[in-house]
């Protein structure tokens, strides 16, 4: 490693909401009230490290000693922490650096901007700012290290020639952290403080989840494993603390370029449903098997569009279940009557091994306040109603769409324009998913049917733009296969 110095705990990284950035020690040491910043992945890494953090030195046994812990005891009992171990966050230090291994080297390193998603790795034939090769500063190598020992994407660009255990053998492409892919799910609170109070766990919940046998677990910045399948490696995949840090990726930084290879192999969700504790999973019996699917996050469907699996827990018998919100979401520490979720995810696209975003990928973000009291309200029956109504109406719509180029003798273009008309329905759908949510939790009937109506008039506004009426024989056309949204807008019994 170099003479240079960055510490986590003095020196600033950490993306706070406004462009300013702050350490870990005036993290702990603000009366100020603070959000994240950056980007949904910068939001997402940071959450993921700082929960870890706090969890690591508030382990307690049930609900009753959380509820006993103020923000300030738990920002005091860090900085303590910190002050004593600031060694440990060292991004530069000779024998321990932050989360890297000393002795890893790599015949092709991998340059620093070229692992930020969305940046240009030396293929893409038209470069603008946004997707150059920048210089990577110390505080976004913070970020680019947290992504690849937790989100890392699977491909190639790891160098998997790299062994530390000689007894094992790695393929050419190395697996995606768990966690990649997937819509993620955290209870929401009113600051950053808050939020991470609200999603600590507790040795009771962990007991619930057979794959932690470790319990909480010792931090990896602690006590980083010797290779890839040691006994501390053991442990990180069997404890909490080591699923929300799992060391995808043995990594080293090197001035611009980072040295790394497949780290800790987690079991994905297929192997073990529970994974990554905020990710919805769907546990079905099938042929006498047990098969478990994550909730993917996907652009075309938003977190609104989902909610009923990601609220799957406040029906027993619901498929879909996400143990950090069944955790943590019912907390008494929520203030006022509304509780918030945010969820975050990136959808990828996949091809030869590599993952990647593409043009139709991106970065999914959403924050969904309700009701306190969410589980014992009628809330989820409304809305699950609702949002069934709501996929009906796009299937018509689509089917409208496709009958219409049809009768114009254009199947093949009535294809395209329907998938087309349906992802602008759901767009414009999605400016009034908070009104949605608020009537169902009012339960306000009257109220639910002036929505359908907005909700029906958008359809009908984008069949209008897909399908022209010109002609006489579009006009014929237009007339015979406009959507009929009667049955959507009846009222309920």
């Amino acid at each position: 490693m170099s003479n240079r110095s960055f510490s986590l705990c003095s020196d600033r990284w950490l993306k706070i909401a406004g462009g300013r950035s702050i350490g870990l020690y005036e993290l702990c040491e603000t009366n100020e009230s603070l959000n994240l910043g950056g980007n949904p992945l910068e939001k997402y890494l940071a959450f993921r490290f700082l929960l870890a953090l706090f969890q690591n030195v508030i382990r307690v046994d049930n609900e009753e000693e959380i509820q006993d812990i103020s923000i300030e005891e738990m920002k005091e009992t860090l900085l303590k922490y910190l002050r004593k171990n600031c060694n440990l966050f060292e991004l530069y230090d000779r024998n321990r650096p932050f989360l890297q291994f000393p002795s890893i080297k790599s015949k092709k390193p991998q340059l620093l901007a070229g692992l930020i998603p969305g940046v240009s790795t030396g293929n893409t034939t038209v470069l603008t700012e946004l997707n150059s090769v920048t210089k990577v500063s110390d505080a976004e190598k913070v970020y680019v290290l947290l992504q690849q020992v937790m989100f890392a994407f699977s491909g190639k660009k790891p160098d998997n020639s790299i062994v530390l255990n000689p007894t094992i053998k790695k393929s050419k492409s190395a697996p995606a952290s768990p966690s990649v892919g997937y819509l993620h799910c955290f209870v929401l609170g009113q600051d950053l403080m808050h939020t991470i109070w609200m999603n600590l766990l507790t040795q009771e919940a962990l007991e619930e989840v057979p794959t932690l046998s470790e319990g909480f677990g010792v931090a990896p910045w602690e006590c980083m494993p010797d290779s890839e399948n040691d006994g501390i490696s053991e442990k990180i995949k069997a404890s909490y603390i080591g699923r929300l840090i799992p060391l995808s990726r043995f990594c080293r930084l090197d001035g611009q370029y980072m040295h790394f290879t497949e780290g800790v192999t987690i079991p994905n969700i297929s192997v073990s449903a529970f994974a990554d504790l905020s990710i919805p999973v769907s546990i079905k019996q099938k042929s006498g098997k047990t098969e478990a699917k994550g909730l993917l996050a996907k652009r075309e469907k938003q977190p609104w569009r989902q909610l009923d699996a990601i609220l799957g827990f406040c029906e027993q018998e619901k498929s879909f279940k996400c143990k950090q919100l069944s955790f943590c979401l019912g907390r008494e520490g929520c203030e006022g009557t509304r509780v918030g979720i945010w969820c975050v995810g990136i959808q990828l696209t996949s091809q030869a091994g590599e993952q990647y975003l593409s043009g139709k990928d991106g970065y999914i973000e959403s924050s969904i306040l309700l009701d306190k009291n969410v589980k014992e309200s009628l809330f989820f029956a409304n809305y699950k109603s609702e949002i069934e109504r709501l996929e009906k109406l796009s299937k018509v719509l689509s089917m409208s769409v496709k009958r219409y180029f049809v009768d114009l003798g254009s199947k093949v273009s009535g294809e395209d324009y329907s998938r087309s008309c349906v992802s602008i329905f759901w767009k414009e759908s999605g400016l009034l998913a908070s009104k949605l949510i608020n009537v169902c939790q009012e339960k306000d009937i009257e109220k639910i049917f002036e929505l359908r109506k907005e909700f029906a008039e958008i359809a009908l506004s984008c069949f209008e733009k897909v399908c022209s009426s010109g002609n006489s024989r579009q006009i014929l056309a237009f007339a015979k296969n406009r959507p009929k949204v009667g049955w959507y807008l009846k009222k309920n019994k």
